[in-house]
């Protein structure tokens, strides 16, 4: 008669035919991990033990690739990435995160046989973060480009203002929207919306699963075109004023040759483009709102496009 099913970790150990030999399938669990031991001639008790080592093993495992995503994803993600944030700070969250992504039971991890397979795992799972954390960063740069060209077109791009967030001294309005958009991130509860995004990830594109296409490439192209696209939206009316100030100016300077054009237009133009961007504030805030909401949408579609998903 065959022995018994032990029954032991969502039956992950099985027995053979043999009464004297039992055997670890490779079989999958409750928690998605592969079992592939062959124990033999071994006591229940000693098949406990074994069994509950493999579920620990195959845990760390999975905690370290999740924590190498995480932890890459943190690194780029605004607000997380900030210098004043320690480091430890930064590797605790990402530990955290793991962990609490590993024992979910959702991950399907395989242990590689080959140390190269590791190393190779390893990068391809740091990389995705990267990519993740990239793509999401981005439309951040894109509100301090409008900010630098607000304060190029306005003669403030002299006037630094120190950006705690980046550690080094920036133009005032380039700052004060990186400020309003770290803000209304918060507010939104878009950092939960994006570490929930980062989550089910690993539904769509699983350990290992990452693929260079040219789809993700042509995406990269467009993220950086938009991001043009988006700091001269919101400088629009800041370069409109500026414009039309320069050219009220030429004229007098054509009328009244003695006039000292730019002597005169300096003040005009800060005082103009001070005015206008008070008055496009609640502009600004719609703006912002606007493509920070679209970002759990692009963590899913950049996870699609990493997958090799068309």
């Amino acid at each position: 008669h065959p022995r018994a099913d032990t029954n032991l970790l969502s039956k992950s150990l099985i027995c053979g035919w043999s009464p004297d030999r039992c055997y670890a399938m490779d079989i999958k669990n409750d928690h998605g991990f592969h079992l592939r031991h062959d124990y033999s001639d071994v006591s229940d008790g000693q098949l406990r033990f074994f069994s509950m080592l493999e579920w620990i093993d195959s845990v760390l495992w999975t905690w370290m690739l999740v924590f190498m995503r995480a932890s890459a994803f943190l690194l780029i993600l605004p607000l997380f990435s900030v210098r004043q944030m320690p480091a430890s700070v930064r590797v605790a969250l990402g530990a955290i995160m793991a962990y609490m992504i590993a024992v979910s039971g959702s991950i399907d991890s395989v242990v590689p046989e080959f140390w190269l397979d590791t190393l190779l795992i390893m990068a391809m799972e740091i990389g995705v973060g990267l990519v993740m954390g990239f793509f999401i960063r981005l439309i951040f740069y894109g509100f301090e480009m409008a900010g630098q060209i607000i304060s190029l077109e306005t003669g403030l791009s002299m006037s630094q203002l120190l950006n705690p967030f980046e550690g080094q001294s920036a133009p005032l309005f380039s700052s004060l929207l990186f400020y309003f958009s770290v803000i209304i991130f918060l507010a939104l509860d878009l950092h939960h919306e994006v570490l929930a995004g980062f989550y089910y990830s690993y539904n769509i594109l699983p350990i290992g699963g990452a693929v260079i296409t040219e789809n993700l490439a042509d995406a990269v192209i467009l993220r950086s075109i938009k991001l043009f696209w988006v700091a001269l939206e919101m400088a629009a009316p800041i370069i409109s004023v500026s414009f039309t100030v320069t050219l009220m100016f030429s004229v007098f300077g054509r009328a009244v040759p003695q006039m000292n054009v730019f002597v005169l237009s300096f003040p005009i133009r800060v005082m103009a483009g001070i005015v206008v961007f008070g008055l496009s504030t609640s502009l600004f805030f719609a703006y912002i709102r606007g493509y920070l909401s679209t970002l759990p949408t692009d963590i899913t579609n950049v996870v699609h496009l990493i997958s090799g998903a068309a």
